[in-house]
């Protein structure tokens, strides 16, 4: 914990902007604009307004229980959720199976998935953030601005990883998008 605290405080004291490299480092393309809002219900039928997150990093993942990918990453995303949700990171699952809340409810207990899963059994949202293959996951700063794109299976609980999530923790809702923005133009 100290060290990681330290880490961040000499990222934020040295004013290390959020590189282009550690998106890339990571498989991340940069998404600019704001994320579509939605609410869907979760596995015990609740209502969830991706709003209630505002202020928090998001890393929202569309997934399904048939994408063999999705299966692979889910431990990582779970691992990473584990490590820094205390410091502000949300992870959102947005399953796209068709009418199977159970199929869903029995794949997180089997995977013992403690983030929230909603379900997106009508495809509107998915269509929404235009999900072309799984797993596909969006990153959103506080400001429900869009920050990156990550599309297949990925290693969240890599160092590249913890390197992207710890840099965009720092900056959250300190301008990210806006330090994109500039990179993409010296790019």
């Amino acid at each position: 914990m100290i060290n990681r605290l330290l880490f961040i405080t000499l990222l934020a004291l040295f004013s290390l902007p959020l590189k282009a490299d550690l998106l890339d480092d990571f498989g991340a393309e940069p998404v600019l604009g704001t994320a579509p809002t939605f609410t869907l219900q979760d596995l015990a039928g609740e209502k969830q307004p991706l709003a209630q997150w505002r202020g928090k990093l998001i890393m929202l993942n569309f997934w399904a229980t048939w994408c063999g990918p999705c299966r692979a990453e889910m431990p990582g995303m779970e691992r990473l959720w584990q490590r820094y949700r205390d410091e502000g990171l949300v992870v959102i699952a947005v399953s796209v199976d068709e009418g199977m809340a159970r199929r869903v409810a029995k794949f997180i207990e089997i995977l013992k998935l403690s983030y929230p899963i909603l379900l997106d059994v009508e495809g509107i949202v998915s269509d929404r953030y235009q999900v072309s293959a799984l797993p596909h996951s969006f990153l959103i700063d506080g400001d429900g601005k869009l920050i990156a794109s990550v599309v297949g299976e990925q290693e969240w609980d890599s160092p590249e990883a913890y390197a992207l999530i710890e840099s965009l923790l720092v900056l959250n809702g300190e301008g990210v998008v806006k330090m994109i923005q500039s990179q993409e133009v010296t790019r």
